[in-house]
């Protein structure tokens, strides 16, 4: 099928880096937007749509509103391949932008079909949104499986007493309830341990500082932010809302132990969750302090990898279900 492909392949954030797999493993046939001035964007939109099967827009932006117009006066098939959410995420961070979800609520409008990048997230946004439900769908992330070799390469050292949380001081991540329950553990249990942090600055990035034991990276390249889960025993992900999450299978891939809140898309990934390895309470540090303790002395790492079916969810995997949407429904 002859997918055009819209959306940032640039990048350094999660929904481009996404964006860079699918391109690499979707098939021949498929071809992508290049151009990143206004004017451009939409002359190649006009040019390109109708030589198309099927389009998606991968990320929130305007160039959608028109994109979906476009592929309306020429009888094809388009989706929204969605990320994440700017009301729900802007009310968690309490940052919301009028502007941004003014804009997601017109995408969200237009589109034929939104899918999702997880299916957690697609229940998230069907309750959400009801009179839009019957167009959400979804097809989970995929998983890099060639990190496997790229570790292999990389000589780290296990901490034991290392955790890291990736997200900074962004609300959302809720890592600051990661350093009171640690702090919890230090001081009733004598525990020595340490948290890195790495993710830019935000409302919770001084508190988060505060604590004598975190170490804050604000900025890190991919590389060495591979080096440091290389390195760490545990990585948790504390999030109040996570559409998916790539972290915690990187982690995973990098030999770590992961402890993840229900509220993470990515958990669909493991058939063989105990409720030892998931935060049902983000807010409750006695909870956490509990699971942490546990995962530390009782690795999940091999049971976790192992419970992923490979075949079923690799970036490969995921371009098939995408194609599959547009080949199996009805002009949408």
């Amino acid at each position: 099928m002859k997918l055009f492909f819209v959306g940032d392949f640039k990048g350094n954030n999660g929904p481009a880096n996404v964006n860079k797999m699918l391109k690499k493993n979707l098939p021949d046939t498929a071809f992508f937007a290049t151009e990143s001035k206004e004017v451009k964007r939409v002359l190649e939109l006009l040019y390109k749509i109708p030589k198309s099967e099927g389009v998606v827009f991968s990320g929130l932006s305007k160039i959608n509103i028109v994109g979906f117009v476009i592929a309306r006066i020429f009888n094809k098939k388009s989706a929204y391949l969605m990320h994440g959410s700017e009301e729900i995420e802007g009310e968690i961070n309490k940052n919301k932008s009028k502007r941004a979800e003014d804009l997601e609520r017109k995408v969200l409008k237009l589109a034929p079909k939104v899918i999702c990048v997880s299916e957690f997230f697609m229940e998230v946004l069907k309750k959400k949104y009801p009179p839009l439900a019957s167009k959400i769908t979804y097809v989970n992330n995929g998983v890099d499986w060639e990190l496997l070799n790229f570790y292999s390469r990389i000589s780290e050292v296990k901490k034991k007493n290392k955790i890291l949380s990736i997200g900074g001081g962004i609300p959302l991540k809720n890592i600051r309830k990661v350093c009171e329950a640690i702090e919890l553990l230090n001081t009733q249990s004598n525990y020595k341990l340490t948290l890195t942090v790495i993710g830019k600055y935000g409302k919770d990035s001084e508190y988060i500082k505060s604590f004598s034991f975190v170490k804050y990276y604000e900025k890190l390249s991919y590389r060495d932010t591979l080096k440091e889960l290389k390195s760490t025993n545990l990585y948790v992900q504390n999030s109040l809302f996570e559409s998916f999450g790539l972290a915690p299978v990187e982690a995973l891939l990098g030999g770590s132990s992961i402890l993840v809140s229900q509220n993470v898309g990515a958990k669909s990934l493991f058939k063989d969750l105990s409720e030892k390895d998931i935060i049902f309470d983000p807010n409750d540090i006695n909870e956490i302090s509990i699971k942490i303790k546990y995962l530390l002395k009782n690795s999940n790492h091999i049971r976790l990898i192992s419970s992923i079916d490979r075949d079923n969810s690799d970036y490969e995997n995921a371009c098939q279900n995408i194609i599959k949407i547009f080949e199996n429904g009805e002009m949408f």
